[in-house]
């Protein structure tokens, strides 16, 4: 029995030893879970100050879309205070109070949290959401997965910049820019008008309404740079005047329509008959005249008698017309268009003594050619 005993006291003080051991040990456990608790806060003071004085709008949600957290930024770009914001799923605190929008809102947020579960971390993301004040600020942010020590992902940081003004001018650049191309369009177009109206105006200063022929003054220009290019080059040229017989009797016989007819036809057929580098102008009522690129009085001559043939065999109606024509070429000591064009004209004058369909030439000497 003593043996017994003795055996039962071993025991009993190993028991107390081991749980004077355990409660050692428990006191330094409790110590090290203290100091792990002490880190802990300390790490989770560190996190939140961080958080909270982040430069732009930070919040964190777990993978349901509840926040866990909200900093300063956020409640100062998106309106929210952080008692407002806590707690509750992203999607009902930007609440756009409009059941289509907040569907809307709410689907996309929860793919994003999906994506987040899944690891992808989101950049560059761009979206709109309501502040209280009714504006609808749009915001472009990063979000990356919040993990444990294990490495599992437990929810989502969002950090985000407000673009609304940045987006607001992108719009106005864009309007300007549209405004832009359609004032340049339209100052294109106006820019067209006008060249037509300058075009359609120089016509209506140089040309003939009813025969479409260059005028009396357009005619003359021509003689003075022709004039001109002769005395530096010694280039011939000759003017050509032509005048319809007695049209103020045709006129009265068969009517000024009849004869506005055969002033059209004149100036068709001259047009023809003479080359494509030659002038051809209505001078004045039934006159007509030529400016004859490169002929001398002889050539000039020559293009005279084979236009009056082409005049002369046409078949006129309602009756046939006769032309007279005046002729003046360059001469080395004539220096004005103006001169040149009387010198024509006085040659048309004598050519009416001579009898119809006469072809009279001027010249200094004043030798009259048929």
């Amino acid at each position: 029995m003593a043996d017994v005993w003795v055996n039962g006291e071993d025991c009993i003080l190993e028991a107390q030893n081991e749980i004077v051991r355990i409660r050692e040990e428990l006191q330094i456990l409790r110590g090290s879970i203290r100091e792990l608790n002490q880190y802990l806060s300390a790490a989770n003071q560190r996190f939140d100050s961080i958080m909270q004085n982040l430069p732009v709008a930070s919040y964190t949600c777990d993978l349901h879309g509840n926040v866990i957290t909200w900093n300063n930024a956020a409640v100062e770009l998106f309106g929210y205070a952080v008692h407002e914001a806590m707690s509750r799923p992203i999607w009902s605190v930007h609440c756009f109070n409009d059941e289509s929008l907040d569907q809307v809102f709410e689907a996309s947020q929860r793919n994003i949290l999906q994506r987040i579960a899944n690891g992808e971390v989101l950049i560059q993301i761009e979206q709109e959401v309501p502040h209280p004040s009714g504006e609808i600020l749009t915001i472009l942010g990063n979000i990356f997965p919040v993990r444990t020590n294990s490495e599992e992902i437990v929810g989502g940081m969002f950090a985000w910049i407000d673009i609304t003004r940045k987006t607001e001018l992108e719009k106005q650049v864009e309007t300007q820019m549209k405004l832009l191309k359609e004032t340049n369009s339209a100052l294109m177009s106006q820019k067209q008008e006008l060249a037509a109206a300058n075009t359609l105006l120089a016509q209506l200063v140089t040309q003939d309404s009813l025969t479409g022929l260059n005028n009396r003054r357009y005619f003359m220009d021509q003689v003075e740079h022709a004039l001109a290019y002769y005395h530096r080059s010694g280039t011939p040229f000759s003017v050509v005047i032509l005048d319809i017989e007695d049209f103020l009797c045709y006129n009265r016989d068969y009517g000024t329509k009849a004869g506005d007819e055969v002033l059209q036809n004149l100036a068709k057929l001259l047009r023809e008959s003479v080359r494509p580098y030659d002038v051809v102008a209505r001078y004045d009522g039934e006159e007509f005249s030529i400016l004859a690129q490169g002929s001398n009085e002889v050539g000039a001559l020559a293009m005279a008698t084979r236009v009056l043939k082409i005049v002369h065999s046409h078949p006129w109606s309602p009756a046939p017309i006769s032309v007279q024509c005046g002729i003046a070429s360059a001469e080395p000591n004539l220096y004005s268009a103006l001169e040149l064009m009387e010198n024509m004209e006085t040659a048309l004058r004598i050519g009416t003594t001579r009898g119809s369909g006469s072809i009279t030439a001027y010249s200094t000497k004043l030798a009259i050619l048929n």
